[in-house]
């Protein structure tokens, strides 16, 4: 009790309240020579109930981290929250979060320590901040708490870092006669575990050879067919074709190529052989007329390969 007998302070100990009826009363906690203390003053009067608190390991503390849709081409964000799920008052709470090597701050000023001071009991904090991976795979993370009654302890947190893979396959017709339509076909599939945000497939046109068409909005640009596919998802495949033709026997090369904003390029190849059509030509001429019964006439043949292949066993 703050009273004094003849100055000097009065000390009751272990006297308890008998009365019937709650009191309003002040109550504060403070820590002196590492050890926890509650005080409670009534309002009614100037006596101090101080009682020494125990400790406990770790009074109901909790720490939860996640991790948003990690992917290796973009940000993402990863979330801690630390949390009092007991029923009394958690002091000097403290956190950090440790980076394993493959992943990095996007704001390297951004603290990873946080001195959270008290929590009350249901009462939490919330810490959010944004990272990058250097490589796709399984990321570890790691977070320690530590509190004036529970010591420290630490949980593990891991991100799985997708990454988008493109594949692409040509599929063209075997064999065609010169100047007759000729039609390539791609295929273009994400094979990876991530989202592509803009993935774009060209074509370049084989030399010699007419574009006469190109299916899903494909463009002759700068002597290639340009497709803008956009983004695809992990799974997602597309298909686009174009149709050429070539005057002259030969090869129609194709060479297609997809790049992404992240994935790295994906190439293809195939060819269709153009074949050559053998056509003849006859002409025969007169080289006098009239002429007389009975007079000789001389008549001239001519018979003109106008195809790309040669003839053989010809007879006239």
């Amino acid at each position: 009790m703050s009273t004094r007998k003849k100055g000097v302070p009065v000390l009751l100990k272990d006297v308890l309240w008998e009365g019937k009826e709650p009191i309003e009363a002040y109550e504060f906690k403070f820590i002196s020579n590492d050890q926890r203390y509650r005080v409670v003053t009534p309002k009614a009067c100037s006596n101090f109930w101080v009682e020494r608190l125990p400790r406990e390991l770790h009074p109901g503390l909790e720490v939860v981290k996640t991790f948003s849709e990690a992917s290796l081409c973009e940000p993402f964000e990863t979330r801690i929250v630390v949390r009092n799920a007991g029923k009394r008052e958690i002091l000097e709470v403290r956190a950090r979060d440790v980076l394993p090597p493959g992943l990095k701050l996007v704001e390297p000023q951004t603290p990873l320590t946080w001195d959270i001071g008290s929590l009350d009991p249901s009462e939490g904090r919330e810490f959010r901040f944004k990272v990058v991976a250097a490589a796709a795979g399984p990321h570890t993370n790691t977070v320690e708490v530590t509190s004036f009654d529970g010591g420290s302890f630490a949980t593990n947190a891991v991100a799985m870092v997708g990454a988008p893979v493109l594949a692409l396959e040509c599929d063209a017709q075997p064999e065609v006669f010169s100047g007759r339509p000729a039609e390539v076909c791609l295929t273009l599939a994400n094979t990876g575990s991530a989202r592509e945000s803009q993935v774009a497939l060209e074509l370049p046109i084989p030399e010699g050879a007419t574009l006469i068409r190109a299916t899903e909005g494909g463009v002759s640009a700068g002597g290639r067919v340009v497709w803008e596919i956009g983004g695809m998802a992990p799974g997602a495949s597309r298909k686009v074709c174009a149709t050429f033709t070539l005057a002259q026997p030969g090869s129609l090369a194709y060479r297609p190529s997809a790049r992404g904003a992240c994935a790295p390029p994906a190439q293809g190849q195939c060819a269709t052989r153009v074949k050559g059509i053998p056509a003849i030509l006859v002409e025969v001429i007169d080289l006098e007329d009239p002429i007389q019964v009975g007079d000789p006439i001389t008549y001239d043949i001519r018979v003109i390969n106008q195809g790309f292949v040669i003839l053989t066993n010809l007879k006239i």
